[in-house]
């Protein structure tokens, strides 16, 4: 998040590799979907296997680097 500027706190950083609320693609795909104005057909809402969870966050970088989007093109969306 340094990289957006916006310092989160430190409660939500843990020592483990990855932050369980993301694991499972829905919140990303949720957060990408609302940015992008984008309705994603056949996420897995309640994925049991990892290839299912990697297949929820394949999708939203899919768009992602589809509409070529970096994280500049939201710098100026979040300080309005």
């Amino acid at each position: 998040m340094a990289s957006f500027n916006i310092s989160m706190p430190k409660a939500f950083f843990t020592d483990k590799e990855s932050i369980p609320e993301f694991r499972d693609g829905l919140l990303l795909s949720q957060i990408v979907g609302l940015l992008e104005n984008h309705k994603f057909d056949n996420i897995q809402m309640n994925p049991k296997s990892s290839a299912s969870c990697l297949q929820n966050i394949k999708k939203a970088l899919q768009l992602l680097k589809k509409k070529n989007v970096s994280e500049n093109d939201y710098m100026y969306n979040i300080f309005l």
